[in-house]
């Protein structure tokens, strides 16, 4: 009999198990541009909702002390990459900039995303478990990185203008209760953004338990639906779903594909062997990733408890 843990959405108990694995890594060490993570012993699906998510066997203080513990220099080699992706992003968000330019990055790793942010003008503060990433992010671009959980930071009431969350939801134990904290230190019709693997996605429903999203630090599976459930559950009105496209070095894709398709792989490997498409870019969406753009919703209750 395994563990039942209540769905974040509905609070329901009540789920069936939709995948199971005996193979459980003894290491618990994390780096984002890790390639051959093990997915979750076992997943469920909320039988009053559909909300799917994982049940690790592991101890939450696990994965929390291995994001502290995060040291990945091969993140910074993309880093070209990141810059365009982050530029992309925030083209998105600059029309909301006209309101106030505030903007907290959660899960900001080594700060790319806030120093393309800085220079076009926002206001800019990050939140960053790994000591490694915030002391870069604080060092390297001079910026404000709170090296702690967002609820520590102790924002104030109603401080942001924009919040964004990059490959962060999913790994979250409780992201109702972040979105609730992110609510509060968000100004009414302020603007959070979300990015997130999409597990009702067609390369998911393709590749299943060999999807990239799945892991075992992705505790939380979201879709478009499931998505915009917690958010509203959490005061936020959905304004626009979209897509979200990565971009990243022709070599680094082909490491990506080494474990999905080795036609593919030896491909890109020949062609980055040429060097003028060495450290060429290549701009991927495989609808696989959705993003989300929601406004705080108004509120009559202006009390915080």
């Amino acid at each position: 009999m395994f563990k039942k843990i209540e769905c974040n959405i509905c609070g329901s108990a009540d789920q069936e198990i939709i995948y199971f694995s005996k193979k459980i890594s003894q290491d618990c060490s994390y780096f984002v541009t890790e390639e051959n993570l093990f997915p979750p012993s076992r997943i469920a699906r909320c039988n009053d909702c559909g909300f799917i998510f994982a049940i690790p066997s592991e101890d939450p203080d696990v994965f929390y002390n291995a994001y502290i513990k995060m040291v990945d220099e091969k993140y910074i080699e993309e880093e070209l990459g990141r810059r365009l992706s982050a530029r992309s992003i925030l083209k998105k968000l600059n029309k909301f900039k006209k309101h106030g330019n505030k903007l907290l990055d959660i899960g900001c790793c080594t700060g790319f995303l806030l120093d393309e942010a800085k220079n076009v003008g926002w206001d800019t503060s990050g939140v960053e478990l790994s000591s490694w990433a915030s002391r870069y992010a604080a060092e390297k671009f001079n910026l404000k990185i709170y090296n702690m959980p967002l609820e520590k930071a102790d924002f104030p009431n109603e401080y942001f203008d924009i919040v964004i969350m990059q490959d962060t939801i999913e790994h979250l134990h409780h992201p109702r209760r972040m979105l609730l904290e992110i609510n509060r230190i968000l100004k009414t019709n302020g603007v959070l953004y979300i990015n997130t693997p999409d597990i009702e996605s067609f390369t998911s429903k393709i590749l299943k338990a060999k999807w990239w999203g799945i892991n075992q630090f992705h505790l939380y599976y979201f879709s478009k639906k499931s998505l915009g459930e917690i958010l509203n559950l959490s005061g936020f009105v959905v304004l626009k779903y979209g897509a979200y496209a990565r971009i990243f070095t022709l070599n680094y894709w082909s490491e990506r594909f080494k474990n999905y398709n080795s036609m593919i792989y030896k491909i890109l490997k020949l062609v980055t062997r040429i060097k003028i498409f060495k450290k060429s870019f290549l701009r991927v969406n495989l609808r696989d990733q959705v993003e989300v753009f929601a406004r705080k919703a108004a509120s009559k209750n202006k009390s915080y408890e």
